[in-house]
């Protein structure tokens, strides 16, 4: 689901929160988790960690 319309559902502050979760989340699994599927896993949370904060 697309941001804009998951912030229609829900508050915008509450999708910005959760994608700083997510963000924090990959931080955790690369300390965390080495190797390259602790890195694969990272790049995909951090991934969508920033992009639910933008608006569409």
């Amino acid at each position: 689901m697309p941001s804009g319309a998951l912030s229609d559902r829900v508050s915008r502050r509450r999708v910005l929160a959760a994608g700083g979760l997510v963000q924090a989340g990959a931080y955790a699994v690369w300390l965390l988790a080495p190797g390259f599927a602790g890195f694969a896993v990272g790049v995909v949370l951090w991934g969508r960690g920033s992009v639910s904060p933008r608006r569409c």
